[in-house]
């Protein structure tokens, strides 16, 4: 009753169910994961990403990282047949076919839970984890924005910093924006001084 043909036939209904049976852990991963595709890092999730990331959704301490490596296992294994094609994450390999660059969220689960989770917030400890672990440019320029739409500007304005010290222009102009509207006026003047026309604007 709940899925069409094709969502059948893509393993849909098993991802979903999988995803609904899965431990507070793994259900933790992938909402980390599912969050950062939502907030716009396109780039393949490390497993540093990942680990530091689902912190935010944990309900219990952990005092190392040793519950990560047999959770990412679980969610990326295949060793039943039917699992081939409904593990809820799906590792990205290299070039060389060695290693894996990363991962992602199964099409349908993303789809699904993305829509899901549009208003839920995203924990601070994620958000850290976040700018800690994101360096591809486009990822990080979608990443600010989503954090200035939210208006967390404590996020946004780190992001912007580190994209308009790499030459960004436009990043300055918003960077010069944040600083104005939350009156950081000495770090403004320090990057007019530096030649910085946006910052000598506001």
């Amino acid at each position: 009753r709940d899925y069409n043909v094709t969502e059948v036939l893509a393993g849909g209904r098993e991802l979903v169910r999988r995803y609904e049976r899965a431990t507070h852990e793994q259900q933790a991963v992938v909402q980390a994961a599912v969050d950062a595709r939502r907030l716009g890092i396109q780039a393949p999730l490390s497993d540093r990403l990942l680990c530091a990331a689902a912190r935010g959704h944990l309900s219990r301490v952990y005092p190392d990282d040793t519950w990560f490596g047999p959770v990412l296992a679980e969610l990326t294994s295949d060793h039943r047949p039917q699992d081939r094609a409904t593990a809820p994450l799906i590792p990205i390999p290299g070039p060389d076919r060695s290693r894996a660059l990363g991962y992602t969220v199964a099409d349908y689960l993303l789809q699904r839970l993305a829509r899901e989770r549009r208003a839920v917030r995203v924990p601070a400890t994620t958000w850290r984890a976040f700018i800690a672990h994101t360096s591809d440019h486009g990822d990080l320029a979608r990443l600010a924005n989503s954090a200035k739409a939210r208006l967390l500007y404590g996020y946004a304005t780190p992001l912007f910093r580190r994209l308009a010290d790499a030459g960004d222009g436009l990043a300055a102009m918003q960077l010069a924006w944040l600083l104005e509207r939350q009156g950081h006026l000495d770090e403004l003047r320090a990057r007019a001084d530096t030649g910085d026309r946006f910052a000598a604007w506001q």
